[in-house]
């Protein structure tokens, strides 16, 4: 049975203040919300993302969740034209802790922060190819 989907999981600290943020800031979609799971799935570029505000309601897995706000995320948000991109978002309010830089391979990268210290990149000029 093939795998028909990939859903990313951000952790939050706060899910309106972050459905906000990921709307207004990054231009994301909002698809679904459960307050009563504190989440929310958001889309961009044809990727889903659950927004998750960890509760005790979860479970055992409630604390380790919440350990995992802020930081690396290893998520890339690619764009054709990065500096364009990037003037658009820091005039709205993105706080980017790297403007924009070519990486040896010859990858164009920015990192930028949400509201809770999630790192993520913004890239342009490599993309992967299919093997």
């Amino acid at each position: 049975m093939p795998i028909t989907k990939c859903l990313i999981q951000i952790f939050i600290r706060d899910l309106d203040k972050s459905i906000a943020w990921y709307k207004e800031k990054i231009g994301m979609n909002l698809i679904t919300r459960s307050d009563e799971w504190k989440s929310a799935t958001m889309s961009i570029g044809g990727v889903d993302y659950d927004i998750c505000q960890p509760i005790p309601k979860w479970g055992s897995n409630w604390l380790k969740a919440k350990r995992n706000i802020g930081g690396l995320r290893g998520i890339f948000f690619y764009t054709n034209d990065i500096n364009k991109t990037y003037r658009k978002m820091k005039s709205k309010g993105v706080k980017f802790i790297k403007d924009p830089f070519k990486t040896p391979w010859g990858e164009y990268k920015a990192h930028f922060v949400d509201p809770d210290g999630n790192e993520f990149s913004l890239c342009a000029g490599h993309f992967l190819t299919k093997t």
